[in-house]
């Protein structure tokens, strides 16, 4: 009997077009991801420095960053350590190690942290990844640790790729579609809420930081802005997390011009948010005499009776876009 070529798979060329976007959106979302927390958290040059040393980029790829790198890279980005010649030199003076010294647990303590990470656990073991959720769909991720979920996941998403880019058709049926839009949709979340909350965790710790640089009475600003802050997002129903220069610019959008005292009532809050940003982040000195006007101003805020009326006036407006503003807004 002859065998029967296959001349066109036209369903399974349909279900790789449907497949293709889904794959190119997780994949620059995972780059995304990259760029924000090893822009704020890593040392200058990191693309060079925290590459492990098994992936490189090509040299006619260079000038594309990380966008030069193939989503099979990006797993061992994530996952695969770097420096790994360290090694070396910590066993080393592990072994060099007078077991009779009364600091040895201290001496080991210190030799553990030198120990070669991935950039997972330096940068990025702060993420929350809802693995419950991928464990129930997925009986093969059933018995993985969290990090183990997400680099099978990956590394399973980079395979199917790989089928796509290539028109690989074979084992290209209607459950493998089903099973590849499950796992992107179930880590899309997980990754967008991860790119969110980095920069917003960054300039929070920076500005706690900074907190301890201020002057008395720049404290007593902060102070009273965070008052501000506080009593805006009660009326709002705010979450912690939400933006809140955003989330007035985007009310100050939705306004009718009639609305000219709400309006300029709004702008002046997010005028101090802006203020503060400015004086935590860039650590901007100001004058006492200043710092006395703007306290006044914000309880004329405070006190001022359109605080009791204020409403969002959408509420689908509340948003979680993490975008701090360089500049202050003028009143």
């Amino acid at each position: 009997m002859k065998k029967v070529e296959l001349i066109e798979d036209k369903f399974a060329y349909c279900l790789l077009s449907k497949a293709y976007p889904l794959i190119y959106e997780i994949e620059n979302l995972l780059r995304a991801l990259i760029i924000k927390t090893m822009t704020l958290y890593a040392k200058d040059k990191w693309l060079e420095n925290e590459l492990p040393k098994d992936i490189a980029i090509k040299d006619d790829r260079k000038d594309l960053g990380i966008y030069g790198l193939d989503f099979s890279h990006l797993t061992k980005m994530f996952f695969d350590r770097t420096e790994d010649s360290l090694i070396g030199n910590v066993l080393e003076r592990l072994l060099g190690l007078d077991l009779k010294d009364k600091n040895i647990n201290q001496k080991i303590e210190k030799l553990q942290k030198q120990v070669p990470k991935s950039n997972w656990k330096k940068y990025f073991n702060n993420i929350v990844i809802k693995t419950d959720t991928i464990k129930k769909q997925f009986d093969e991720y059933k018995e993985l640790s969290d990090d183990k979920v997400l680099e099978k996941i990956l590394d399973d998403l980079a395979k199917a790729r790989n089928k796509i880019a290539h028109n690989n058709f074979h084992g290209i049926d209607y459950d493998f579609y089903l099973s590849l839009e499950l796992k992107v949709n179930l880590l899309k979340q997980s990754i967008e809420n991860a790119i969110k909350s980095t920069e917003e965790n960054f300039y929070t710790e920076m500005k706690l930081k900074n907190q301890e640089k201020l002057s008395p009475n720049e404290k007593r600003l902060i102070e009273s802005i965070q008052s501000l802050k506080d009593k805006f997002k009660k009326i709002y129903d705010l979450r912690e997390e939400t933006n809140l220069i955003q989330y007035l610019s985007n009310e100050l959008q939705n306004l009718e011009d009639e609305n000219q005292e709400k309006i300029n009532y709004l702008k002046d809050i997010r005028y101090f948010i802006s203020l503060e940003n400015k004086i935590l982040i860039q650590i901007k000195s100001i004058d006492n005499e200043d710092i006395d006007k703007h306290i006044s101003d914000i309880d004329k805020l405070l006190s001022n009776d359109i605080i009791n009326h204020l409403k969002p006036s959408k509420e689908e407006d509340i948003v979680d876009d993490i975008q701090f503003e360089d500049e202050i807004q003028t009143k």
